[in-house]
């Protein structure tokens, strides 16, 4: 084999295991890439949870303030009630 063959060979099986890396690296960047896209549907999903949660929080917190204005309404209401029918208790 001469030198020229030799020097051929060798450029031959440095471009093969260039080509090699280079198909390793796309594979790996793709899956990258992949778990990447997966992740960010993973955060909108939680996003989306947590602004679902903040408004049913902020419902229950509204309902709550009507509960206890109308409860302490209630209560003005019975005490009145109790004043006007049962004078001689207080």
């Amino acid at each position: 084999m001469s030198v020229n063959q030799y020097s051929f060979s060798v450029t031959v099986w440095q471009i093969s295991v260039s080509c090699i890396i280079v198909f390793v690296q796309t594979t790996e960047l793709t899956s990258l890439k992949r778990d990447l896209d997966k992740q960010k549907e993973q955060a909108s999903a939680a996003d989306m949870k947590i602004k679902w949660n903040e408004n049913k929080l902020k419902a229950e917190q509204d309902t709550h303030k009507v509960f206890r204005v109308t409860a302490v309404a209630l209560r003005r209401l019975i005490q009145e009630s109790c004043i006007t029918v049962y004078p001689h208790l207080i």
